[in-house]
């Protein structure tokens, strides 16, 4: 059950299947090459996977496994139980493991900050094949960047916006990201993480190279001009306020974003006047 759980996991997430160096027989064939999906019916098909694979869990009697099985388990319904929670809200992103955060975007981390570092770092480039994958997912990046657009745009009829001066700062970040081809820095990690390449011949490095010029060029970052004037124009239905309680649900979204970052039983209250008396120390 355990095998299959995580193989399922790691196909939906070909991104982190690359960052943890996972084989093609744990994540399946071509992921290197691919995206993850961002769309609602994904979203939806993954809230209700977790909701199967968690009450299969339920099924198992933990008194008859071993004690590293046990600890599986154990590790597993905490994962399983708080992502169940996080995926009542309806927001965000759905997880499988742990909580994600409320919000589709934010300035700080998600799939279009993530999946540019991923290109420029992590994405292995050891061959003509990698650099075609490499790509592949270059080319997937401005329908990642609509559909993140969408998930924001379909959270806010819901009332679940980032504060106001998030989005201003995702909406800038997005703008300057659309700078010259020439010059970018993605462009440029793809240039000098061939130049290594013996089994390249330099027409085929030229060729790769023009090729990566012309989708970032062309595609890529025009849709990040896009993905940060759709963000820009939520900011009149965001208050400057950045506390969840703010929201609806806020006051629950809180509480398990606290267990997933293991607070391990405090509750906002005790937090907040935690932080109150570290800043008059």
């Amino acid at each position: 059950m355990v095998a299959r759980h995580t193989r399922w996991i790691l196909e939906q997430s070909p991104e982190w299947s690359t960052q943890l160096g996972v084989s093609e027989k744990q994540a399946g064939a071509g992921f290197n090459a691919r995206l993850a999906d961002y769309n609602e019916s994904t979203n939806e098909s993954v809230r209700n996977a977790l909701a199967s694979m968690k009450s299969e869990l339920d099924r198992v009697e933990r008194d008859s496994l071993s004690p590293s099985e046990q600890l599986t388990y154990d590790v597993l319904r905490f994962s399983y139980d708080l992502a169940a929670r996080q995926n009542h809200f309806g927001v965000g992103h759905p997880s499988v493991l742990g909580a994600a955060p409320p919000y589709a975007v934010n300035p700080l981390f998600g799939p279009q900050i993530d999946i540019p570092r991923l290109l420029m770092v992590q994405h292995p480039l050891r061959s003509r094949s990698d650099a075609q994958d490499w790509l592949s997912r270059l080319a997937a990046l401005p329908r990642v960047l609509d559909e993140l657009a969408a998930m924001t745009e379909r959270d806010a009829k819901h009332g679940v916006t980032p504060p106001a001066f998030a989005l201003k700062a995702i909406a800038e970040a997005s703008r300057n990201y659309a700078n010259n081809p020439e010059t970018h820095p993605l462009l440029a990690a793809f240039r000098a993480r061939l130049e290594p390449l013996d089994s390249l011949s330099e027409d085929e490095r030229l060729r790769l190279n023009s090729q990566a010029r012309s989708v970032l060029g062309s595609q890529v970052l025009p849709a990040f001009r896009v993905f940060g004037a759709r963000i820009e124009s939520l900011i009149p239905f965001a208050g400057e306020h950045a506390g969840l309680w703010r929201l609806e649900e806020g006051q629950e979204m809180y509480s398990v974003a606290l267990e997933s970052w293991g607070a391990n039983g405090p509750t906002p209250e005790e937090i907040h006047r935690i932080g109150l008396e570290d800043v008059d120390r």
